[in-house]
């Protein structure tokens, strides 16, 4: 499963809309969607929020986004 299906997995369990999940990063609705459309991978700057989000350690999230590159 690659980094954004994930995301989007994750944010569908959870039942969150992307303006809601945008709105927690501080981000608009359509930069968000660009990280789950696959389009954008998330910076060193970001890792703590998506495995924060994703219920994953940093070094989990670490892997799974080093090892999708």
């Amino acid at each position: 499963m690659s980094f954004g299906e994930l995301l989007k997995q994750t944010r569908l369990n959870k039942g969150f809309t992307q303006a809601e999940v945008a709105k927690m990063f501080g981000w608009t609705p359509m930069y968000y969607g660009r990280y789950e459309n696959g389009c954008l991978l998330p910076t060193k700057k970001n890792y703590k929020r998506f495995a924060d989000f994703l219920g994953l350690s940093l070094e989990d999230f670490i892997r799974l986004v080093e090892t999708k590159n």
